[in-house]
């Protein structure tokens, strides 16, 4: 099977029927579809809709316990059979050339993932980001420029520990893709906008916001990088961030990449 869409989804149905619809609408032959119901508390049917674009390939899991959504994630993975895998959430939109546009940049490759670019919605603003695009990825360019998850297609051998790193809340795709580079993988950040997410102040929730969970999650996975790191120079750079972090106040996801910015100039030349 050439690829597997994976959704999650949590007490949501009615975003899930919308998402689902996007999905029909941009599939690509060859493809299936894997549901991941992460413990509703009404649990999740699965919708009309996939039974008819995907007949033969569709699948509902439902997590006995509440997983988090990379445990759902990974609960997704482990049932797919694609060659490629698209990591989904079911209240963004997939843009109906998402499949075309990151399949033809991914096939006949090398790369370990290729990710794309998103409409993000603030307010009444639309934006695309990243802010730039259509280039190489490396581990620092991509703390600078991270792609939606819905925007990332996977090369499914890519995955060297049976999914996506589950050690930090919320942040685990960013981690496994800044591995994954650390290790010797290889990305394209191509210039195509594929989906539309909707921008939750403090990068997570108002939970998050008010307890500052972002700067924590985003401290242990520095830790994360910094130990697993090979190259003095990026550890050093992890360093750095760290420093940064404790002395900052972070509230917003925006704000801890102005801050980064300057760091990671010291080390590397960006375009």
């Amino acid at each position: 099977m050439k690829l597997s869409y994976i959704i999650t989804t949590y007490n949501r149905p009615q975003l899930l029927e919308n998402a689902v619809g996007f999905i029909a609408r941009e599939r690509c032959d060859d493809s299936e579809l894997i549901i991941v119901d992460d413990n509703s508390q009404s649990a999740v049917l699965m919708p009309q809709l996939v039974i008819t674009a995907f007949p033969e390939a569709h699948r509902l899991i439902r997590n006995p316990t509440n997983l988090g959504v990379i445990g759902a994630r990974n609960a997704g993975f482990s049932a797919a059979k694609g060659e490629y895998i698209i990591f989904l959430d079911d209240d963004d939109e997939s843009l109906p050339n998402r499949t075309q546009d990151l399949l033809s940049k991914i096939e006949n490759t090398a790369f370990d993932f290729v990710a794309g670019c998103s409409y993000m919605q603030t307010g009444e603003k639309e934006v695309v980001v990243p802010i730039k695009s259509g280039f190489m990825l490396s581990p620092e360019k991509l703390l600078l420029y991270p792609s939606h998850i819905n925007a990332v297609i996977w090369r499914r051998e890519s995955f060297k520990i049976g999914g996506l790193d589950n050690r930090v809340p919320y942040l685990g795709e960013h981690i496994s893709m800044l591995l994954c580079l650390m290790q010797g993988g290889t990305a394209w950040l191509t210039t195509e906008v594929v989906a539309r997410f909707r921008y939750i102040p403090a990068g997570l929730t108002k939970q998050v916001q008010e307890q500052n969970f972002l700067k924590a999650h985003l401290t242990a996975m520095y830790q994360i990088l910094q130990e697993e790191s090979e190259t003095p120079v990026f550890r050093q750079l992890c360093d750095r961030v760290l420093t940064m972090l404790q002395r900052e106040t972070i509230l917003e996801f925006d704000a801890y990449l102005e801050k980064l910015l300057p760091i990671i100039r010291v080390f590397v030349t960006l375009r």
